[in-house]
């Protein structure tokens, strides 16, 4: 039977996520999901599902993979509630088909069952042309 993280497990989780996703460490992404995960994301395009790791694994290297000058603006974990995480981040990068620098932030709520995220609600600002004053935070 599947139990709910403690706070500090669930906390330890997302923070992991958080760092293999600005490390663009794609096999690790994939390693913090669990298999069956669904994540659900509202993108600028629309609504999408991805069904189990994989899926959502492939999702992110599709966003973040490619991009030259890759760069972490911001990125913070913090418990909602038992179990329920808020990740934060904000890139600035520049895809192969992109003619500037861009900025992308998402929003995730994950629910953590024995020690994987097995579920991710993602809201996305889309890819948006970098302000040339933002600043990058090491």
């Amino acid at each position: 039977m599947a139990t709910d993280a403690n706070p500090a497990q669930a906390l330890t989780v997302g923070e992991a996520l958080l760092e293999a996703l600005c490390a663009r460490a794609f096999d690790r992404v994939e390693g913090i999901l669990a298999p069956d995960m669904r994540m659900r994301t509202l993108l600028p395009s629309g609504h999408h599902d991805y069904a189990g790791a994989g899926e959502a694994t492939a999702a992110f290297t599709d966003w973040f993979g490619g991009a030259d000058d890759f760069e972490v603006v911001q990125a913070g974990a913090n418990e909602v509630a038992e179990a329920r995480l808020h990740l934060s981040y904000r890139f600035r990068l520049r895809r192969p088909r992109a003619v500037h620098t861009e900025v992308v932030e998402q929003h995730a709520f994950c629910k953590v069952l024995d020690g994987r995220i097995v579920t991710i609600d993602l809201v996305c600002s889309g890819f948006r042309p970098a302000p040339e004053n933002a600043g990058v935070v090491q």
